[in-house]
Parts: C-alpha cells; sequence; structure tokens
C-alpha cells in the first residue's frame, strides 16, 4: 500500500468517473486526499470528457479542488515518449 502521494494526474477516465461520483474512485480519492495528495488535470482532458450530457456544475466543482495544466510546458512535455510522433518530422509515403 502506498503510504504518500505527493500528486495525482487525472486521466479522462478518472475524471469522468468523479464527475460522475463512482464510489470506488470516490473512496480512492479520499485517500490520496488524507495523504496530502494535489490534484492535476490537463487542459486536454477536459476537452476530451466534454459532451452535451456531461454535469456541468459537477465538472465545476471537480474542477475547482484540482489545478488544471496546459496542454503543453512541463506537463504537456512529462512524457517525451507519447509526443515524439508529434515532434518528429514526418515519414515519406511508401512508393
Amino acid at each position: 500500500m502506498i503510504d504518500h502521494a505527493e500528486t495525482v494526474t487525472l486521466s479522462s477516465q478518472g475524471l469522468s468517473a468523479w464527475i460522475a461520483q463512482d464510489r470506488k474512485i470516490l473512496a480512492m480519492f479520499q485517500v490520496f486526499h488524507s495523504m496530502g495528495a494535489d490534484f492535476v488535470i490537463g487542459a486536454n482532458t477536459i476537452v476530451e470528457i466534454s459532451h452535451p450530457r456531461v454535469d456541468m456544475p459537477r465538472l465545476h466543482w471537480a474542477l475547482a479542488r484540482a489545478k488544471v495544466e496546459p496542454a503543453s510546458g512541463p506537463y504537456g512535455s512529462a512524457c517525451p515518449a507519447a509526443h515524439r510522433h508529434y515532434d518528429a518530422a514526418p515519414e515519406p509515403y511508401p512508393a
């Protein structure tokens, strides 16, 4: 069992579950909160979960409790291997 967590970065699935008030996720987040962890959400994650049926008051509630980071900068480059595809020059089509 982890006894310390500083930061919890939410994926679109984690944020969606938090908004939907999934009991397992809420219990897990309570544990992280009790450890003093900060919750971080990427700006692009908000775009990913946005749709006409999203519970907007609940989304605003969740966003008020987390730090929203831009998709670029330190947060966006946290995993350079994931972005290498976009940074590299495109390969030519085979002849």
